[in-house]
């Protein structure tokens, strides 16, 4: 059995990843709705009264309190699925648990979890993507709810959306790294001495497990398409930029990536064994003593 520990003492990707539901919904709850406090607070205590036209909003409405619950909540059934998986796969005896060899694939396994760039790149990448967003829709607009100077104030959901812009930029760091690290998971372990049946009734050699975890994000990712055309949309409407603008092209790109990544990476990496197993298996039919 393979020791899996997506969390990596992260703080953050604990939060997002928990195995406690509760902290994972209130998560999507409370992140989004930050800025809006600190708003509504400073209208409150000082003579700072803008209107807050949320509901007007519909890019922030469409990405925080629509997009990054649904990412997070199928994130998390992703990945607890695919824990769940990896013990389906020892326990139907997929792979075989010999001591020796269990001992080498945890090492190795636990070297690819170790690795320094799920540490450390989704805080890169999160940190540049906050710092673009911060810059080109909090300082540069001053119409909007969270501009940092609005009316000529200082407006302090201005600073606190950027706790958002970091969550769901991080979340999606996460969701890429974590990615390539199952699929580097799955190479190893089907490295090992693995029985897979070609002519097993579910038609993918007894792995049909690994493709229950995909089909677990289908519904997540059908309303993500949505929602990435809605807030499109907005961006075009709200800030009159063509289709074609960078943050336009960066959304269809990471939807288009993640999808692609979701569905086929763990796919790709059980093709070559169950290839090899089933020309195994036809070379033995076809010159075995009872084919001639």
């Amino acid at each position: 059995m393979i020791e899996i520990d997506f969390v990596q003492k992260d703080r953050l990707t604990k939060l997002l990843l928990s195995e406690k539901w509760y902290i994972v919904l209130s998560v999507a709850l409370v992140v989004p709705c930050i800025p809006i406090a600190g708003f509504l607070i400073q209208s409150l205590f000082t003579d700072f009264h803008p209107e807050l036209r949320i509901l007007e909003d519909f890019g922030y409405v469409a990405v925080y309190f629509l997009s990054f619950p649904i990412v997070l909540v199928f994130v998390n059934l992703y990945i607890h699925g695919f824990k769940e998986a990896c013990r389906l796969l020892f326990e139907n005896r997929i792979v075989t648990e010999k001591e020796s060899i269990n001992e080498s694939l945890n090492k190795r396994v636990a070297d690819v979890q170790n690795n320094i760039i799920n540490r450390v790149l989704p805080h890169i990448l999160a940190f540049g993507f906050a710092l673009m967003e911060f810059i080109f829709f909090v300082c540069m607009k001053d119409y909007t709810w969270y501009s940092i100077s609005l009316f000529g104030k200082f407006n302090i959901s201005g600073l606190l959306i950027v706790i958002p812009y970091y969550c769901f930029d991080f979340l999606l760091a996460v969701v890429l790294t974590r990615l390539l690290t199952i699929f580097r998971i799955l190479m190893n372990v089907f490295r090992e001495d693995v029985k897979i049946n070609p002519l097993h009734h579910d038609n993918c050699g007894g792995l049909s497990i690994l493709g229950n975890i995909s089909q677990k994000l289908y519904i997540g990712t059908f309303l993500m398409g949505f929602v990435l055309v809605f807030g499109i949309y907005q961006n075009m409407i709200l800030y009159d930029v063509s289709i074609f603008h960078f943050t336009n092209i960066i959304l269809m790109f990471v939807y288009m990536l993640l999808s692609t990544l979701i569905f086929f990476l763990p796919l790709i990496a059980t093709h070559r064994p169950m290839q090899k197993k089933k020309d195994e298996i036809l070379n033995y039919i076809m010159f075995s003593p009872l084919h001639s």
